[in-house]
């Protein structure tokens, strides 16, 4: 009497495969015990059928195939294993750009535009930052988020390369217009209030009868008197203060004789705040007064 063993096959599997595949050995998906006699077919339609165990799947759509392991015996025993081969489409970044720019206190927007209800995301950066987050949102950024970041977004379990970006955050300094006036040379300076100025600062001046400058300090001619503005910049990022210059002379006249010389023919006053002003001639009499300024 002869004893035909059972045919083996092992177990049915189901495999999840990331991103496009060459070809697939599907023998090497079979688990447990199993003969090594069996044969292949699939039961889904890839068209591109299984030669020896071995599945083109080069230009196959993603999704789910399935393929079956049969093992004959005698007397017309058999077995089979069904073998799932899950490919999923593996997502791509390729909508974002880097480096991102911004001017401190600005308000950032970064969106991968990935449009896919079934991918999920996780942001990671600088000082442990951590989200899960579709789009990025900084409100107010600060310098505290400059550095580089990643993302990677995943579609059930198959995760994209990683995208790395940099996040470079612009901050101006804080400064003031300081005024001054030697020998009657109005002079304009911006100060910062902690430090100096960056290298990479511009400065842009403008002032009254279409006054411009990119100098710092700046002097102010003979009686442009008028409002002045300095913009400070860069990176594309800006920040604007204003001052208001009264007069463009810093010494009092000693006398005025208005005779169209060119010399002392006004007698001008302004920005020194004047409540009131009386003149005496060379002999100290007095020919002029005003008690309400001048």
């Amino acid at each position: 009497i002869l004893t035909q063993a059972t045919p083996l096959v092992g177990l049915d599997s189901t495999i999840n495969l990331c991103g496009i595949q060459n070809s697939i050995n599907l023998t090497s998906y079979l688990s447990g015990t199993f003969d090594s006699n069996g044969n292949w077919e699939e039961i889904t339609t890839s068209n591109s059928l299984p030669i020896n165990g071995i599945w083109d799947a080069t230009s196959v759509n993603y999704g789910v195939y399935k393929f079956k392991y049969v093992v004959n015996g005698f007397c017309a025993s058999s077995d089979e294993a069904i073998i799932t081969i899950n490919i999923i489409e593996k997502p791509v970044i390729t909508s974002m750009s880097t480096p991102y720019s911004v001017c401190k206190g600005e308000d950032l927007q970064i969106n991968p535009n990935m449009n896919n209800s079934n991918y999920s995301y996780q942001w990671t950066g600088p000082n442990n930052f951590s989200s899960t987050n579709t789009m990025l949102q900084f409100n107010a950024i600060q310098s505290v988020s400059i550095g580089q970041y990643t993302l990677i977004v995943s579609n059930n379990g198959c995760n994209s390369d990683p995208f790395n970006f940099v996040i470079e955050v612009t901050s101006l300094p804080e400064f003031y217009i300081n005024e001054t006036c030697e020998n009657n040379i109005k002079t304009l300076t911006a100060i910062p209030l902690n430090g100096t100025f960056d290298a990479a600062i511009n400065f842009n001046w403008t002032g009254p009868n279409g006054f411009t400058s990119s100098l710092n300090p700046i002097q102010i001619q003979s009686g442009n008197t008028g409002d002045y503005s300095l913009t400070i910049e860069k990176n594309t990022c800006q920040v604007l203060k204003g001052i208001n210059v009264l007069s463009t002379v810093c010494q009092i006249p000693k006398g005025i004789s208005p005779n169209d010389d060119g010399l002392n023919d006004y007698f001008d006053l302004s920005g020194f705040d004047v409540n009131a002003i009386k003149i005496y001639n060379r002999y100290g009499l007095e020919i002029y007064s005003n008690e309400n300024g001048y």
